[in-house]
């Protein structure tokens, strides 16, 4: 049985780059003893780390913790939009923590805690941030946060929602400066204006709706 299983890996990826994007190294090492599967990762030379303790067996407890600590999301943003341009002119961070509790085979009844302090990307003229930080509690896959806003130049947005008994209610309004795209969408080079924004998501986790009503003004699109 894979339960019975004793191993030990470690894996080292070394500095590299994503794109014209350079990136510290990243460790990883698995251990397989006892019925149980630890991992721990040590991503771009400790800016982030995840830690994972895993049952094999079904309703075995589980555990997983991870923090990053002014994380920067370039790479990943570069690994989207690879023409994204002027890259030294956009800055980003992200500094967090969350520690669940779980049963492997049932991680829709997780509990713990997810906590966001500081969230941000900045490009001149369209900077975008957390106004402040945001702790969301788990109890049995339950959870609900309120009043969650995101600033920045002309952009106003309101974020709420909450799980219940598998059921998700989520809505997000407000106003977005367009130019915010240019860093996520390779096709667009060049955008002005705003947009006015309500949306929302409602039913079952496995089979939600989603609805948004965007209200697009003053755009100049290159």
């Amino acid at each position: 049985k894979i339960g019975v299983l004793k191993s030990s890996t470690r894996l080292q990826i070394g500095a590299g780059s994503i794109g014209n994007y350079a990136i510290a190294p990243t460790e990883v090492a698995v251990q397989t003893e006892n019925g149980r599967l630890k991992a721990q990762a040590s991503i771009f030379a400790g800016k982030a780390s995840a830690n994972l303790d895993l049952g094999w067996q079904d309703g075995a407890p589980s555990t997983f913790e991870g923090s990053a600590r002014s994380f920067d999301l370039l790479p990943f943003l570069v690994a989207i939009n690879p023409s994204l341009p002027d890259s030294g002119r956009v800055s980003t961070e992200i500094t967090g923590s969350t520690s669940l509790q779980f049963r492997t085979g049932h991680l829709s009844r997780l509990s713990g805690h997810f906590a966001l302090e500081s969230c941000l990307i900045r490009r001149p003229g369209s900077p975008l941030y957390l106004e402040k930080p945001t702790r969301l509690e788990i109890r049995d896959g339950n959870y609900a946060f309120d009043q969650v806003h995101i600033k920045g130049e002309e952009t106003a947005l309101t974020l709420r929602g909450s799980a219940h008994d598998g059921n998700i209610n989520y809505d997000m309004a407000g106003v977005l400066n367009l130019k915010i795209l240019e860093v996520l969408v390779p096709e667009i080079e060049a955008l002005q204006g705003r947009a006015d924004v309500k949306a929302t998501i409602r039913g079952k986790a496995d089979s939600a709706s989603f609805r948004a009503d965007v209200n697009v003004t003053e755009t100049d699109h290159r």
